[in-house]
């Protein structure tokens, strides 16, 4: 999906090999209480980045009752893809692309939803944002269909 959003774009990519997280990590944790979310940015992955971020996550969920958690990681690092596949086992899902303001570049951006989402609800404009939108709830359904 990351290889057809970038294509769709007509931005070129190049794809690194993955390698597992080593040394330590850096993120940022910002609640929007208001808005029931909150975003866990993070700007060095490192081998307890999984760990720590699942902790943050039945944190933010238990103590201030939010909705979704979104995860920012680095596209740029060679460690995302194998920690992106972690997230999963904890309920993350892929969410899409965020351009950052870091000289890192892009991030992947992946959530965590309390509660399902009712397509239904979400209208959309082009057919291309219907099929990530598409994705994305099947995605959600994967992660979630794996906690259980």
């Amino acid at each position: 999906m990351v290889r057809q959003i970038y294509e769709g774009l007509g931005c070129p990519i190049d794809f690194a090999d993955a390698h597992p997280p080593s040394g330590e990590d850096r993120f940022t944790v910002k609640v929007s209480s208001g808005a029931a979310r909150a975003t866990i940015s993070v700007d060095d992955i490192g081998a307890q980045t999984v760990q720590r971020m699942g902790r943050a996550r039945r944190e933010l969920v238990e103590r201030h009752a939010l909705e979704v958690i979104y995860a920012e990681l680095p596209l740029t690092d060679p460690a995302t893809a194998p920690i992106a596949t972690e997230l999963e086992a904890d309920g993350f899902g892929f969410l899409g692309l965020a351009p950052h303001a870091s000289l890192r570049g892009d991030v992947l951006r992946l959530a965590y939803l309390v509660e399902p989402v009712d397509r239904a609800a979400i209208h959309v404009l082009e057919p291309v944002a219907g099929e990530l939108l598409d994705y994305v709830l099947q995605e959600q359904q994967r992660v979630r269909a794996n906690l259980l």
